[in-house]
C-alpha cells in the first residue's frame, strides 16, 4: 500500500512522510541493469563494458533511472545507506563516495545542487578505471556528521574492548605463570631391607676331570675315625626322699643343754624337723647339729631360719634356740638305671666328635690349599659298641664308636661370586644390592658320591636391599591438589620410605600442584 505524500509549508515534508528507497533499476530495464548496479546505497558497481566508456552513455542511463525513481514516490521507502562493497567477479571497483543522500525528491547533499550535478561526480569516478576502492565506515553513513566527527561516536567502545583485552591477557598471563612456575619437590628416603637366600652349589674333586660349568673344583674324600668315651645313667629307681639341712645351736643359759637325738626343732613358719644325733651345748656356748624333716616332702627345702625347741621348759625357750644359715635341702635317695636314650645320646655325641676328630687330624693338609672344608659322617658306616645295656642298674657307662667322616674342600671365593650374582639377578627391576657380606655365608654338606667325587653344597647368605634411586616409589597422580598436611600424613604412611622433605616453590603455596607434571620426586640413597 502506498503512503501518500504530504507537505506543508514551501516544500517540507510533514513528519509522518516515509524517506523513497534509494534509486533502483527497473525489473524490465535488462541493459540498464547492466550498465548500473547498485548492491546498496553508498556502493556502486560498474561492468567493465562500461567502465573506461562513453561518458554520455552512461549519464544517459544513470539520468533516465533517477527520473523513474522519482515518479515512484508513492511506493518509495527510507534509504539505507552502507560501505562501498568490492564489485564481483569480472567488475573494477572504483572509488565512488555516494553523491547524493536522497535522490528522486529526497533531500540532497550541500555541495550537490542537482541529481544532474550527482550523475556527474559518480560518471567522472566511473572514468578513472583500476582506482582502488574506497570504504565509507557504516558509522558515517546516513549522518549529516563530518566523518572525523562521526569517527570519534565509537571510541568509548574501542576502550572497554582494550580493557577487556587487558584484562584476559593478564588472567592467561596469571594461568601461565601459575603452571609454569608452581611446583613441588619431595625428596624421599627410601627403606632398607634385608633378605635371605641359599643357593646348591656343585663341588667335585680335583682328580674328576668331568667338571660341568658353574660348579667349583675342590676336594671330595673319605676317612675312617674312632672314639670311645665314658657316659652317665640318666636313669633312677627311687629308693626313699630326705630334707636335710645344719642347724646352730646357741645356748645362752650359764648350764649345759644336753640335747637327744630326734629332738624336735620347730621353724618359725611351723616346720617339724628333728636333730639327727645327739649333743651337749655348753654354757654360754652353741654346737652345730644336723637335722632332717620329720616328714620329708618339697615344700620343707626352707631357708635360713631360727627354730625353738618344743621340748625345753618355756623359761628356757629364749635363751636356748636354734638357727640356720643355709637352706634345708630336699633330695631323693635313687638308684642309676642305664636307658636306652642315654646309649643313644653317647653315640650321637660321639659321632660329632668324630667329625671335629677328622677336622684337626687331616684339616691342616686340605687348608693349605682350600680356605674351607665341610665333615660328614657317613651314617651308614657308623658302627658303635657299649660295655652296658640298656635297664642295667648301673651309673657309669663307655661307648665306643666307629665311622667314616666324608670332607669336601674347596675355595669359597669362587662360591661367593656365585652367590652374589644370585642375589642380584633375583632381585626385583627396581630395586638395588646394597650390601653384600661375603663373610656370613654360611654353608651345609648337603649330599656327596665320593666314589665318583662329587658333592653338593647348600649356601646360605643375606644381604641388604633398597630402591634404585630412579624407582617409582611414589605415584604422582595420588598427590595432586593434596594440601601439605595431607601430603605429609599420606607419606608418613608408606612402609617403603624412611624419611621424606617436601618443598614447594614458591613457598607460600602450601598446596600441590593439579598437574603431575609439576611434581618432582627425587630418591637418595638408603641408610
Amino acid at each position: 500500500m502506498a503512503i501518500a505524500k504530504k507537505t506543508t509549508g514551501a516544500g517540507k515534508k510533514s513528519d509522518d512522510t516515509e524517506s523513497p528507497k534509494p534509486p533502483r533499476l527497473p525489473q524490465n530495464d535488462e541493459p540498464i541493469r547492466n550498465l548500473v548496479a547498485i548492491k546498496r546505497p553508498g556502493t556502486v558497481r560498474i561492468p567493465k563494458k562500461v567502465a573506461g566508456g562513453d561518458k554520455l552513455d552512461l549519464r544517459s542511463a544513470v539520468l533516465k533511472e533517477i527520473e523513474n525513481e522519482e515518479k515512484k514516490t508513492d511506493t518509495a521507502a527510507p534509504a539505507e545507506e552502507k560501505t562501498v562493497e568490492t564489485a564481483k567477479a569480472g567488475a573494477d571497483v572504483f572509488p565512488v563516495i555516494p553523491p547524493w543522500k536522497k535522490i528522486g525528491g529526497r533531500e540532497i547533499k550541500p555541495d550537490q545542487k542537482s541529481p544532474a550535478d550527482a550523475v556527474d561526480g559518480l560518471v567522472k569516478a566511473a572514468a578513472k578505471p583500476f582506482a582502488p576502492a574506497v570504504v565509507i565506515p557504516p558509522e558515517i553513513a546516513g549522518t549529516d556528521l563530518p566523518p572525523e566527527q562521526a569517527v570519534k561516536r565509537p571510541l568509548h567502545i574501542y576502550r572497554k574492548i582494550s580493557v577487556s583485552f587487558i584484562i584476559v591477557a593478564l588472567g592467561l598471563l596469571g594461568i601461565i605463570s601459575y603452571y609454569s612456575l608452581v611446583k613441588v619437590v619431595i625428596t624421599v628416603e627410601p627403606k632398607s631391607e634385608k633378605i635371605n637366600n641359599n643357593l646348591v652349589v656343585d663341588i667335585f674333586d680335583e682328580n674328576n676331570t668331568d667338571v660341568k660349568d658353574g660348579s667349583v673344583v675342590g676336594i671330595v674324600r673319605q676317612i675312617e675315625v674312632e672314639q670311645s668315651k665314658e657316659f652317665t645313667a640318666s636313669g633312677a629307681n627311687i629308693l626313699g626322699e630326705e630334707a636335710v639341712g645344719t642347724v646352730k645351736i646357741i645356748n645362752n643359759y650359764t648350764k649345759n643343754q644336753p640335747l637327744v637325738a630326734s629332738t624336735r626343732l620347730l621353724s618359725a613358719d611351723n616346720k617339724l624337723f628333728r636333730i639327727k644325733d645327739t649333743v651337749n651345748v655348753p654354757a654360754n656356748g652353741s654346737a652345730e647339729v644336723a637335722i632332717y624333716a620329720d616328714k620329708a616332702s618339697a615344700d620343707m627345702a626352707i631357708g635360713p631360719s631360727k627354730f625353738t625347741i618344743p621340748g625345753l621348759w618355756a623359761g628356757l625357750q629364749d635363751k636356748i634356740y636354734g638357727e640356720s644359715s643355709e637352706p634345708v635341702i630336699y633330695q631323693q635317695k635313687a638308684q642309676k638305671i642305664i636307658q636306652q636314650i642315654d646309649i643313644d645320646n653317647a653315640i650321637n655325641d660321639l659321632k660329632n666328635s668324630l667329625a671335629k676328630q677328622a677336622e684337626s687330624e687331616v684339616g691342616a693338609n686340605f687348608k693349605s690349599k682350600y680356605d674351607q672344608a665341610l665333615y660328614k659322617i657317613d651314617d651308614d658306616s657308623v658302627v658303635s659298641e657299649t660295655d652296658a645295656k640298656s635297664g642295667e642298674e648301673k651309673e657309669k657307662f663307655t661307648v665306643s664308636v666307629k665311622a667314616k667322616v666324608t670332607v669336601v674342600a674347596f675355595q669359597d671365593e669362587a662360591i661367593k661370586k656365585i652367590t652374589e650374582q644370585k642375589l642380584i639377578s633375583a632381585l626385583p627391576e627396581n630395586k638395588k644390592l646394597l650390601e653384600f657380606d661375603k663373610d656370613k655365608i654360611t654353608y651345609n654338606l648337603s649330599s656327596f658320591d665320593v666314589d665318583n667325587g662329587t658333592a653338593s653344597v647348600d649356601s646360605n647368605f643375606e644381604g641388604l636391599i633398597s630402591f634404585k634411586d630412579d624407582a617409582q616409589i611414589i605415584d604422582k597422580n595420588k598427590l595432586v591438589g593434596l594440601t601439605g598436611d595431607q601430603l605429609n600424613e599420606y607419606l608418613a604412611s608408606l612402609p617403603e620410605i624412611s624419611g621424606f622433605k617436601v618443598e614447594f616453590f614458591p613457598e607460600f603455596i602450601k598446596k600441590v600442584p593439579n598437574l603431575a607434571d609439576r611434581i618432582e620426586i627425587k630418591v637418595t640413597p638408603a641408610k
